[in-house]
């Protein structure tokens, strides 16, 4: 069940009454907020080590590429070079 602002209100002047202003401050910060759910350090921890991973294989993949796309392009140089030369 969603919590609303009304709902949250209403517990926090129910622990008002019951614990005290201070104490009913205290517990109602220890809530997590309306708008938006909390992310832990573990969990940016966990992303952080999944966009890691996943930059170091694209990298890999385009570096393999490119080295390959250099190694042809020097391959037809060469031959480019050496057809000119036996002209």
């Amino acid at each position: 069940m969603a919590i609303s602002d009304n709902r949250r209100h209403a517990l926090h002047n129910r622990l008002d009454d019951v614990l005290g202003p201070q104490e009913a401050a205290t517990l109602m910060d220890h809530l997590p907020p309306l708008w938006a759910e909390v992310a832990t350090k573990r969990d940016l921890d966990v992303l952080g080590d999944k966009i890691r991973g996943e930059f170091s294989e694209r990298l890999a993949s385009h570096t393999r590429a490119l080295a390959l796309a250099i190694t042809g392009n020097t391959a037809v140089v060469a031959m480019l070079a050496f057809a000119a030369a036996n002209l």
